[in-house]
């Protein structure tokens, strides 16, 4: 489908494209069938070199592929966002490049125009690196509660043998005390 020259979906694009430096996250602006119409640098970052140079016209879930952890298969912000007639926005989204690269994002879409929608625009925060220093520092702190709770077995455990140690030491001085009485009355 060809867009008109002055159709709503090229003004669109045109405003986007106007204030696209308030822009910190990625964002792609498709055509209702996901074909890649407009980007932002950031966007073209994800990519490499040689697909992000060819991503114009193309369908977007050729070279992303989004899955919502616990559902099977692809997921499409585009067809929920045109589906749901509104925006739609996805946290803790796995998406892979083409050619292997993972990602965790927040994805956010939302319709162009209404009645009918000329166009998505999709915007992508890419929060890998937060995501691997959350893991990380989730596995850090199990492995201060695994070390407080081996250091707290150890404490008990001592704690034990010192109770031991002190009951022994007790009978020994009684015996003592006794023995001493014995050696007085002698």
């Amino acid at each position: 489908m060809t867009e008109a020259p002055d159709s709503p979906l090229d003004r669109w694009v045109e405003a986007i494209q106007n204030v696209q430096g308030a822009f910190l996250d990625a964002y792609v602006i498709v055509d209702t069938e996901g074909r890649v119409l407009a980007f932002n640098r950031p966007f073209y970052a994800l990519f490499p070199r040689r697909i992000a140079r060819n991503l114009t016209a193309e369908p977007l879930a050729r070279h992303l592929v989004l899955e919502l952890p616990g559902t099977e298969g692809r997921f499409d912000p585009v067809a929920e966002c045109i589906e749901r007639s509104g925006p739609v926005r996805f946290d803790e989204v796995e998406g892979s490049i083409e050619g292997g690269r993972a990602l965790q994002l927040i994805v956010a879409a939302s319709p162009l125009g209404a009645d009918p929608i000329a166009g998505v625009m999709v915007v992508l925060r890419d929060v890998t690196d937060e995501a691997q220093v959350q893991v990380k520092y989730k596995q850090m702190l199990q492995e201060e509660a695994d070390a407080k709770a081996q250091l707290e077995d150890v404490l008990r455990s001592r704690t034990q043998e010192l109770l031991q140690a002190t009951d022994k030491l007790n009978v020994i001085q009684a015996e003592l005390t006794q023995f001493r009485k014995g050696l007085l009355l002698s």
